[in-house]
């Protein structure tokens, strides 16, 4: 992950996924079920966390809260591999949407946002220190597994949006975020050199799952 530092506005107005599909992020809903989505936050609350980790030129993957404060939680295999299965699945829209072959995906990462979690402005991108292309990202995915609410509300989270920046190519518009408003089930690709963030998770606790096309 490569931080950008910069001065950010965030824009309040939630704008729906028509929007993000104009400015080049798929935005797919009902892409998992929500019975589905409700077995993957139960197995992932019920495990042992871990802090998950950023990836770093000089130690590669480390843990520094500073920029990535959320734990992985696995879930069973049978599980990831159904998830798996839909990722396969949508991969040719992905790719038309792109214009873009991909060839697989990173494992898949399980986390969970506790009140006060957060990820730092940044992007996807993997640079080598030796300049070679160790994993060639061409696109991110986010998997919502439940749904952001103004007021706590059971199985919901207050805060934790996540926030795109730079979607619109003009440089009056550079430093506006636009927050997508997430919903269980919905599948989100955008390229990993697009700036983004999760803000603080204020009440709850938020569920999603990411990976990397190749």
């Amino acid at each position: 992950m490569n931080s950008c530092v910069c001065a950010r506005i965030t824009l309040v107005l939630y704008t729906d996924s028509q929007f993000f599909l104009s400015l080049g992020v798929f935005v797919q809903k009902n892409f998992l079920d929500p019975e589905l989505c409700l077995q993957l936050c139960s197995e992932m609350r019920s495990a042992e966390g871990n802090a998950a980790t950023i990836f770093s030129k000089s130690t590669q993957y480390q843990v520094n809260q500073e920029i990535r404060k959320t734990s992985t939680r696995p879930v069973s295999t049978e599980t990831s591999s159904i998830i798996e299965a839909q990722l396969q699945r949508v991969q040719s829209q992905i790719e038309q949407f792109f214009q873009t072959s991909l060839s697989g995906i990173e494992p898949l990462q399980f986390l969970l946002y506790s009140k006060g979690d957060y990820l730092r402005l940044h992007r996807d991108e993997l640079d080598d220190p030796n300049g070679l292309t160790r994993l060639s990202r061409k696109i991110s995915v986010v998997v919502f597994l439940n749904r952001k609410s103004d007021q706590p509300e059971p199985n919901g989270f207050c805060g934790g949006a996540l926030v795109f920046y730079g979607l619109i190519s003009k440089p009056e518009w550079e430093s506006f975020g636009f927050p997508l408003s997430p919903e269980p089930g919905t599948i989100v690709a955008f390229r990993p050199n697009v700036n983004h963030e999760v803000k603080d998770v204020t009440d709850g606790e938020r569920y999603s799952i990411v990976t990397w096309y190749h």
